[in-house]
């Protein structure tokens, strides 16, 4: 990792605690009821898992459209390099399904859809995520999003 690459896709939230998280803007979505959750690269031995605690988390790709940032705690404010083709975590997505990926242009539609629905959080205090489900569901942004990202696929 070179620091062109630390200056633009790393972000320290908290430097008393090594809280850091990778601006990487990975979207995820799925036409399907999807569960993901976020795990750390814990059958690798690098730099990075030695220095630094990978945080989990699981979020349904079906119900809540954000972007996925990467986090976790750097141990001890230590310096890590991160070689090319060192994972930073590992994504289990649950289900029995065989999950097909396809690309997108990320169009300003899909990204003011987004945005919203990062802002829930930001309009109401810790909300649960059964909560903006159901906001989300309501709006109608899964429809939406799954029209826009359907005419917007890359080939």
């Amino acid at each position: 990792m070179d620091q062109n690459f630390y200056n633009n896709y790393v972000t320290v939230t908290d430097a008393d605690n090594g809280l850091t998280f990778f601006n990487l803007q990975i979207l995820l979505f799925s036409e399907e009821n999807m569960e993901v959750t976020q795990l750390p690269p814990y059958f690798h031995n690098t730099e990075f898992t030695k220095n630094t605690t990978t945080i989990p988390g699981s979020l349904n790709i079906s119900r809540w459209y954000r972007p996925l940032h990467p986090a976790f705690y750097l141990h001890n404010n230590s310096f890590v390099r991160i070689n090319r083709g060192d994972p930073i975590l590992y994504w289990r997505f649950n289900t029995n399904k065989k999950v097909q990926f396809k690309r997108f242009a990320y169009t300003d539609k899909i990204r003011q859809i987004a945005n919203s629905c990062v802002n829930i959080r930001k309009i109401f205090a810790h909300p649960k995520l059964d909560f903006i489900y159901n906001l989300t569901k309501q709006a109608g942004w899964d429809r939406r999003l799954f029209r826009e990202i359907k005419s917007n696929l890359i080939f």
